[in-house]
């Protein structure tokens, strides 16, 4: 309780390790340190935005890690968030491109596939690599990660709203 102590790694494994330790406020626990643009800055905690302590996102947060496990669990997240929304365990794809072209994002925008937004083509990309006619760049992944991010920062804002109106 009286001790600090100060522990630094890249290994996945230990920082979800040490993360899932503290489950509520870990903000009051634990700093993130990153560098940018040769300074050492203090990355929030709060800027996490999974619902569950992620290797993946703290490793995004800290050294701006850019990786398909994270793409993906952010799209996996909006799906439940926005399930959640309507009573559901889960979106199918065409509830989620629903969503996507509310937000502006249009089909066959990257010239890819006419039945997709690049979010949903992505996310089938990662998740079914045995068909290899669908190739991405990390500059996508890059993109398209601040993107799913924005609009989960955004429904978890309205969300604090409606919580607080009732």
């Amino acid at each position: 309780k009286n001790h600090q102590v100060i522990f630094t790694t890249h290994s996945l494994q230990i920082v979800e390790d040490i993360f899932s330790l503290v489950k509520e406020e870990p903000e009051k626990h634990f700093r993130i340190l990153t560098k940018i643009n040769g300074k050492i800055t203090q990355a929030g905690i709060n800027e996490c935005l999974l619902p569950y302590v992620s290797a993946s996102e703290i490793n995004y947060v800290a050294f701006h890690r850019i990786t398909a496990a994270y793409f993906n669990e952010l799209y996996g997240c909006l799906n439940a968030e926005l399930a959640s929304r309507e009573g559901k365990e889960y979106l199918d794809q065409s509830d989620m491109e629903k969503f996507f072209e509310t937000k502006g994002y249009k089909k066959d925008k990257e010239g890819r596939s006419e039945h997709e937004t690049i979010f949903t083509y992505l996310r089938n990309a990662i998740c079914h690599p045995e068909n290899q006619k669908r190739s991405y760049k990390r500059s996508d992944l890059e993109e398209n990660i601040e993107k799913l991010r924005e609009m989960l920062k955004k429904l978890k804002e309205e969300k604090k709203k409606r919580k607080k109106l009732s």
